[in-house]
């Protein structure tokens, strides 16, 4: 075999190299965009509600429509998400349908694609821009998009001056990101958050701090149901009709709040680690609570409900005797 053979088989390794990597695409025009999660959750949704998108192949959507009516002020921020859609005023609004059914999607034709963030160098990369040198300032936080995650989902930070871009941090956890210009940043959430955090940019002239806190996603803990204090029936028993308090961790836009099969309609959310509910009228026994959240669920076993005794009536007042 002579040396122009070995160059033919390295040209066709090289070539069959290349149409793998092809292959691997984020996404491509025959691929249909797929939904994993909307934020806020179906029964939190009204007219003029902002909704994100999470799922895949985002990259050739043109327009979004909501069970069948157009909505506005979509920005596609990666292949992964959308936010900014506005719920259409008018529009029906279902009580449970599946989000690949109740959102559909209008594709671009390849040559009116729609334009993602530019791509950019990764980690600790200097990012001046090309043409003038760039401007030595502190960097500045405008804001993210979204301002709400779970882990491992993908954010945007906007704002000033972020030339010379070395680490941005969630709380005191260093995040995985890549610059893209001296006003854009990309990252994703950590994995081993603990709750909601603190966003900071750090480049080589200074440091940069958001104004608000960032809301993290995660699944919902119960740590302990506490009966109503003033129940007169027993401290520890709770009954049909009793407020009673859910304390824990990470309620954040809750979907359901439940005793078995039984759905509790009146939650009211107090913070991210308490709730109070009104516990329904069902049948006594032991139940299953779940609260279930954008994010996921949980449950605390053995909830005792009792009925409630009933109240004493008064039927007659006997006559006074002389």
């Amino acid at each position: 075999m002579n040396i122009s053979h070995y160059f033919k088989i390295i040209g066709l390794l090289l070539g069959l190299l290349l149409a793998l990597s092809l292959t691997s695409a984020p996404s491509s025009a025959g691929e249909a965009p797929v939904i994993s999660m909307i934020d806020p959750p179906l029964n939190y949704h009204s007219a003029g509600e902002e909704l994100m998108i999470v799922g895949s192949h985002f990259s050739y959507v043109d327009e979004v429509f909501y069970n069948g009516v157009k909505m506005y002020n979509c920005k596609l921020v990666s292949d992964q998400m959308i936010t900014g859609c506005t719920v259409p005023s008018g529009v029906t609004l279902p009580e449970n349908m599946d989000y690949n059914k109740l959102l559909t999607f209008k594709l671009a034709s390849t040559s009116q694609l729609p334009q993602l963030p530019p791509s950019g160098g990764s980690g600790s990369g200097s990012g001046g821009g090309s043409g003038t040198p760039p401007v030595s300032a502190p960097p500045v936080i405008t804001s993210m998009s979204p301002d709400r995650a779970a882990p491992g989902m993908e954010v945007y930070i906007f704002g000033e001056h972020f030339n010379y871009f070395q680490m941005a941090y969630y709380g005191n956890i260093v995040m995985d990101c890549k610059y893209r210009t001296p006003k854009e940043i990309e990252c994703y959430i950590p994995d081993n958050i603990t709750g909601d955090g603190t966003i900071k940019v750090v480049t080589a002239d200074g440091e940069a701090v958001f104004s608000k806190q960032f809301v993290a996603y995660l699944d919902p803990v119960i740590s302990k149901v506490i009966s109503n204090p003033r129940n007169p029936y027993g401290y520890h028993d709770i009954y049909t009709g009793d407020e009673i308090t859910i304390q824990g961790k990470n309620f954040i836009n809750i979907s359901q709040v439940a005793f078995g099969s039984h759905n509790v309609a009146s939650v009211r959310t107090i913070s991210s680690t308490e709730l109070k509910i009104i516990v329904p009228t069902i049948p006594a026994g032991t139940y299953t609570l779940k609260v279930k959240t954008a994010k996921g669920d949980t449950k605390h076993d053995s909830v005792k409900i009792l009925d409630r005794p009933p109240q004493p009536v008064i039927t007659s007042v006997p006559e006074p005797i002389n």
